[in-house]
């Protein structure tokens, strides 16, 4: 697989494909997926469309790429998950 995720301080997630020119890399962008800045991305190991993230906002949440939706989240803390 030549893809990858990034979180970012803007609440966002993306997904990348390094095989394409820079600028059309971004495949996926989702946008305020968090309350704050997200800190923590994941796949998951056996199924490549979901993916974890979580943030500042002490929520851990999964997305499903094919849907571009969370499918679950929870409160994790008070404080930031990093």
């Amino acid at each position: 697989m030549q893809v990858f995720c990034s979180c970012s301080v803007d609440k966002s997630v993306r997904i990348w494909d390094v095989r394409c020119a820079p600028s059309s890399a971004c495949k996926i962008t989702l946008d305020n997926t968090h309350e704050s800045d997200v800190n923590v991305i994941s796949w998951n190991c056996t199924e490549q469309h979901f993916i974890a993230s979580g943030g500042d906002d002490g929520v851990i949440k999964v997305w499903d790429l094919r849907q571009y939706k969370v499918i679950q989240w929870t409160v994790y803390s008070a404080i930031s998950v990093s």
